[in-house]
């Protein structure tokens, strides 16, 4: 089994509003300069409550470890990608760079794929699974077939249609 580097990166556990909202902008890239978005503007101070509600925390420093912040980072991202869904809603287009009904129909695609990882991450911590390096335990599952010797029959693998 390879060892990790000792400079290897760890998994951050716990994070900060700021951090969060750093993060989402960071997340939208180049879309957050065609919707206007910053940070210092406040864009984003409803997303992190929105993902706080969806946690469901009111107090970001009770959340810590890696399943919780897995969690809340998938949080962050579905309800990122609620307000952009929200924002170029019934918004017209005219000859832009980049039309918003175009983003619209992405920020869709990309909602459906964060909701995902939301309910993902929300079985792996009720279920109380490792998403830091866990053991993963395989069970073999042996099943006896009830028509096996029906009436007294030979089975076979093998089938045919006469």
């Amino acid at each position: 089994m390879p060892q990790a580097a000792a400079d290897s990166m760890a998994v951050q556990t716990t994070y900060t509003e700021a951090e969060l909202k750093a993060l989402a902008h960071a997340l939208l890239s180049n879309l957050a300069g065609i919707l206007g978005w910053t940070v210092a503007g406040g864009s984003y101070d409803v997303i992190v409550l929105d993902a706080l509600r969806a946690y469901p925390e009111t107090d970001i420093g009770n959340i810590s470890g890696a399943p919780e912040t897995t969690l809340l980072l998938a949080c962050l991202e579905y309800a990122l990608w609620v307000r952009v869904v929200q924002v170029t809603t019934w918004t017209m287009d005219v000859a832009a760079e980049a039309p918003l009904s175009t983003i619209n129909r992405q920020a869709r695609e990309n909602l459906k794929l964060a909701r995902e990882r939301m309910e993902d991450a929300r079985y792996l911590l009720a279920t109380g699974a490792s998403t830091d390096g866990g053991a993963v335990n395989f069970y073999q599952v042996t099943r006896e077939d009830p028509y096996e010797n029906l009436l007294g029959a030979e089975t076979s693998d093998e089938f045919s249609v006469s």
